[in-house]
């Protein structure tokens, strides 16, 4: 079976728990791109809406993507055989054989989900055999692969960062995990700043960079909880076993904080200092690159020459500053809007 034919069976599968189970749709805009998402039966979509719900309107008839979604259990239909042997895995889910220039294909035991992806119908699948075994931080950002494997060819990036700003401008924060981007983000709820993500976003990165809202959701640890105990009302996941973020869908409890797309002003890096004040200093464009490329490319197969590029011409064209991050949280959200305001 050719990678072409597997993605067509795969389709094929997906129509015939359609049939089993039931089948809706939800259309999703971000930037200025449509994609439909169509779900076989009520398994996946409790897993994969919520973190796009923000972005969510009628659709069209000419989606720039299209989502097929299912899981085995709950619409009693299995997926198409896989034609490959364990061999066949790389290092990242890849499939090794099955992809090709048109056809991207992945399977990743850690989430055991199938993603394929057929670039010239810019269409894809999403399948899982049991919906209730995602793990939680799959639902806090969906389908990540396939909306980055989509992009490639555009002048758009989906970005490991966070980015805050107000319909004038704003600003990505960017940073390896621990390196406070998130806290900082989350922090700015209680500002005049609003929110476009914590985790991955979306950036026009040729003509004048833009930042897109791509995900409601925020992913806090317990010493965050800690700092911003407002946020402890809207955990999804309260139970919060052995190290598992508490994942939180905003767009569900402070629609208002969320923007869904601000012009660039600033790339800022965070360093968690042990003095009070936070300030900005600025930075060279490769400092801002080291702190966008590994995170981001290096957590997705495939594309990593065209992202570098993308990334490259962002920093290069966008100021670049350290963020130097106080103790005093209240300072670094004033410091941040501050500096917004002034751009």
């Amino acid at each position: 079976m050719t990678p072409e034919e597997f993605a067509a069976a795969c389709i094929e599968k997906f129509e015939e728990a359609a049939q089993r189970a039931g089948r809706s749709e939800q259309h999703f805009s971000t930037g200025p791109f449509e994609i439909k998402l169509c779900f076989a039966g009520e398994g996946m979509q409790p897993r994969v809406s919520p973190a796009m719900a923000h972005n969510h309107f009628k659709g069209s008839w000419n989606p720039d993507l299209t989502v097929y979604i299912w899981d085995s259990r709950s619409t009693g239909t299995r997926m198409a055989p896989p034609p490959w042997n364990r061999s066949a895995f790389g290092r990242r889910g890849e499939i090794v054989g099955y992809n090709t220039e048109n056809i991207y294909t992945m399977y990743h035991p850690g989430d055991s989900i199938l993603r394929v992806y057929d670039r010239r119908r810019r269409s894809a699948v999403y399948w899982t055999a049991e919906a209730e075994n995602i793990p939680y931080w799959e639902t806090g950002f969906p389908m990540r692969e396939i909306l980055h494997w989509w992009l490639i060819p555009e002048p758009y990036q989906l970005m490991h960062a966070g980015a805050v700003g107000n319909p004038d401008g704003g600003v990505i924060i960017a940073g390896k995990g621990g390196s406070g981007k998130s806290t900082t983000c989350l922090a700015c709820l209680n500002s005049d700043l609003q929110y476009a993500g914590d985790d991955y976003i979306l950036v026009r990165t040729d003509g004048e960079p833009e930042v897109f809202s791509l995900y409601n959701t925020g992913k806090v640890d317990r010493d965050t909880l800690e700092r911003l105990p407002f946020l402890s009302k809207w955990i999804s996941n309260p139970e919060m076993p052995g190290d598992e973020k508490a994942l939180i869908f905003l767009g569900e409890y402070t629609p208002e904080k969320l923007i869904s797309s601000f012009p660039l002003k600033a790339v800022l890096v965070p360093m968690v200092t042990q003095n009070r004040d936070t300030r900005l200093c600025e930075a060279s464009p490769q400092v801002g690159l080291k702190a966008l490329a590994p995170t981001t490319l290096m957590q997705m197969p495939r594309g990593h020459r065209e992202g570098m590029r993308k990334l490259s011409s962002l920093v290069n064209s966008t100021p670049n500053y350290v963020l130097e991050l106080g103790t005093n949280l209240d300072g670094v959200v004033r410091t941040l809007v501050d500096f917004v305001e002034s751009q």
